[in-house]
């Protein structure tokens, strides 16, 4: 094999491993979105715009 193919092989098999990593990465924020954890981080993060809210502008 020459320098070339070499060259190409590298870059095919950085960009399939690539590919596979980012789809690991979008399937766990899917299932991080999807999950008891999200919402009580979501009601966590409106509490404190909550109480961060004047008694007079409840």
């Amino acid at each position: 094999m020459n320098k070339k193919t070499k060259i190409i092989g590298v870059i095919v098999v950085n960009v399939v491993l690539g590919v596979f990593i980012l789809e690991c990465v979008k399937e766990k924020v899917d299932d991080f979105n999807q999950s008891p954890t999200k919402q009580m981080w979501d009601l966590y993060n409106e509490s404190e715009k909550i109480s961060k809210t004047s008694l007079k502008e409840l």
